[in-house]
């Protein structure tokens, strides 16, 4: 004798499946008004771009992946000094400019730089913002929300100073 329940178990095992729910929903109308304003907009704001840039000077020195020769690059530009009453005759001053050169250092010195700054970076343990900095002049660096020296800073964990130079 076959129960209710039985008969319900059998008929929903040999019942055919129903195929998954492969709806995809329909964009309102309002949205697509909305997405179409949106890029019109977008489209706009990128054409008129330039005009708002037309009146910076971006002169263009080098690019990254250029090489300057021995000379150098260089773009005179006006001297905007604050002139007070406390500087020296004689000490502003004649010409202002920017130079560009790959002559600055070696490669082997840029190298070593760089290994100079990984291991305070290392020492520091780096800031609580985005960026962080070693100042190369003082021994500055990032730490926690502050700057540090970072030769005390190797004292406390002691660090031999010896490899940081």
């Amino acid at each position: 004798m076959v129960t209710k329940t039985k008969a319900k178990k059998e008929k929903k095992a040999t019942a055919p499946r129903e195929e998954e729910d492969t709806h995809v929903p329909v964009i309102s109308s309002f949205t697509r008004i909305l997405i179409s304003f949106s890029l019109a907009a977008l489209a706009v704001i990128y054409r008129l771009s330039p005009l708002w840039t037309k009146n910076i000077d971006t002169t263009l020195l080098a690019g990254w992946n250029e090489t300057l020769g021995t000379g150098g690059m260089l773009k005179e530009v006006p001297c905007q000094l604050e002139t007070s009453s406390t500087a020296l005759p004689g000490c502003l001053p004649a010409r202002c400019g920017r130079y560009v050169t790959d002559r600055l250092v070696t490669s082997v010195e840029a190298q070593r730089l760089i290994d100079i700054a990984e291991r305070a970076f290392r020492v520091g343990g780096g800031g609580s913002g985005g960026v962080d900095v070693f100042d190369l002049y003082s021994g500055g660096v990032s730490h926690g929300s502050s700057f540090a020296n970072v030769k005390i800073l190797a004292k406390k964990k002691k660090v031999p100073t010896a490899t940081l130079r």
